[in-house]
């Protein structure tokens, strides 16, 4: 048996010093996308769990241009409570302490660093709840960078448990990587790709710009929809197709209006596979292929975040269509 642990406040900060992206991109992707049950299970690396906690305080989390109010904070705390197996949890346990940033001015361009003030209860109620159920766990993950775990970790490994860390190194306490079992990279086994897929969806984006000249454009067909693979096969695949209707299967003015728009969005999106007219009636389309915890991230999202509609399909044999696979 296994859980996962995470220091809230640590791993946004975290996260938002490790993309290239503008911070109130992340904070959005953070409070509306991200799938904390979903992000446990892809660094977890036992099959069966006890679940995964959620510590986090009363104030406000992040710096000034990504900032979490303790409202937007609870909010995310219930959102995330709908899952199963996770616990969002207010860290009852009273104390602070300082964390050093670099930023860079958006004025001058002169790099500074600053000071936040982090809730060191948090770390405590982790350590105090690893010891409280460390009967019932073998594995434990925590999602972390503070070398404050080290000796708790130490105690644990020498009673025979696992703990891995998992975060982004770069940003780990080299103590910490080093009492730990192993420090899973979260940027590479989940973040970076999860990220990628908010920013392709995102409202008012690329594709949804597309989608809606697709839409108010006559003679063209729109059909989106997500599909798992039959079987045990892993996986599946998102696919919007163009095409056009039986007036303008042929029109050659229709292809050429959508070709330069899909091809801005393959180097955008290098991760997408593009084919063009698969058919003798097909103008575009656009085809990403997914693994289990993407597949059912757009699961979700098709109906509460992305603004077009998306079609699901059960349990389509993939190999009948794409002879790749």
């Amino acid at each position: 048996m296994s859980l996962v642990l995470v220091d809230l406040p640590n791993f946004f900060n975290s996260l938002v010093q490790s993309f290239s992206l503008p911070p109130k991109k992340i904070k959005d992707y953070f409070l509306h996308w991200l799938e904390m049950d979903l992000l446990a299970a892809a660094i977890n690396p036992e099959e069966h769990t006890i679940g995964s906690w959620i510590f986090y305080s009363n104030r406000a989390m992040g710096r000034t241009e990504a900032r979490i109010s303790p409202e937007e904070l609870k909010q995310f705390a219930i959102r995330t409570n709908l899952s199963v197996g996770v616990s969002a949890l207010e860290a009852g346990v009273p104390g602070q302490q300082g964390e050093s940033f670099e930023f860079e001015c958006s004025k001058c361009g002169e790099k500074n660093i600053t000071q936040t003030r982090s809730e060191k209860g948090i770390d405590s109620t982790i350590i105090t709840h690893l010891f409280d159920t460390m009967d019932n766990w073998k594995v434990a993950t925590i999602i972390s960078h503070d070398a404050d775990y080290c000796p708790a970790i130490r105690a644990l490994r020498k009673r025979g448990k696992i703990i891995f860390g998992a975060g982004f190194p770069t940003k780990a306490s080299e103590a910490l990587i080093a009492e730990c079992f192993g420090f899973i990279d979260m940027k590479k086994r989940y973040l970076e790709i999860d990220l990628a897929l908010f920013s392709f969806f995102e409202h008012k984006a690329k594709l949804s710009e597309l989608i809606k000249k697709s839409n108010e454009t006559k003679g063209i067909e729109v059909s989106c929809w997500i599909a798992k693979s039959a079987g045990e096969r892993p996986g599946g695949i998102w696919k919007l197709s163009l095409k056009g209707d039986s007036e303008n299967r042929n029109n050659p003015e229709l292809k050429e209006m959508f070709r330069s728009d899909v091809a801005e969005l393959k180097r955008e999106y290098p991760f997408i596979l593009i084919g063009g007219d698969r058919g003798f009636n097909y103008f575009e389309e656009l085809e990403i292929k997914l693994n289990d915890f993407q597949l059912e991230c757009l699961r979700r999202k098709s109906k509460k975040y992305i603004e077009f509609k998306i079609d699901e399909i059960e349990l389509i044999d993939m190999s009948r269509f794409y002879r790749r696979w």
